[in-house]
Formats: C-alpha cells, sequence, structure tokens
C-alpha cells in the first residue's frame, strides 16, 4: 500500500483452526520455536557424545556447549542472541568433531 503507513502486519492470512483463526504471525511464532527446538537439540546431540572425547579440547567445548544450553532462558534473553549462540556453538563443535577425525 504505497499510501499506508508501511506497517504491513495489518495484512495477514489466517488459517481456520477450532474455535476461530490462527494468523500468518502467531504462525511464523510457532515455527520458529520449533526451528529453536531442533537446533537446541542438535547441539545436545553433538556434545553429550563428546563429552567421554579423548581431545581435551573437544571434551571441554562440549561441557561449555551443554553448560551455555542450560542456562539460556528464552523469557528473559533475547532468543536471536540465543540462535546466535547455539549456531556458533554448533559450529565450534562440528569444526573440533571434524579436526578429531570424528
Amino acid at each position: 500500500d504505497p499510501g499506508g503507513d508501511g506497517n504491513y502486519r495489518c495484512q495477514i492470512m489466517l488459517y481456520p483452526q477450532y474455535g476461530g483463526f490462527l494468523e500468518t504471525i502467531c504462525w511464523e511464532g510457532v515455527r520458529e520455536a520449533f526451528d529453536d527446538i531442533r537446533y537446541a537439540t542438535l547441539l545436545k546431540q553433538l556434545a553429550e557424545p563428546q563429552l567421554d572425547a579423548k581431545d581435551p579440547a573437544l571434551r571441554a567445548e562440549a561441557r561449555r556447549a551443554l553448560a551455555w544450553l542450560e542456562n539460556q532462558d528464552g523469557d528473559v534473553d533475547a532468543m536471536q542472541a540465543i540462535r546466535l549462540g547455539i549456531a556458533d556453538r554448533i559450529l565450534n563443535l562440528k569444526a573440533l568433531i571434524a579436526k578429531g577425525g570424528k
């Protein structure tokens, strides 16, 4: 809407559900939540087996990643910062695992 206020959030698509409609903006929030769970789960799946790794740097990074994840609070912390932290730790673990030959 060139003559509008630039707020395009008022233009939403609705999905029918029991008792009413689910707005697209709400749906995007649900999708983001599922992605957050998937990435946090991937971080745990990468880190937990490395707690017994022979490489001390890999063991330490796995412990740090799991401790960091445990201390995150999505109600208090900015979710974008948490997402970036998870991605960073996943990449660090993958690099250390690849370096160690696993």
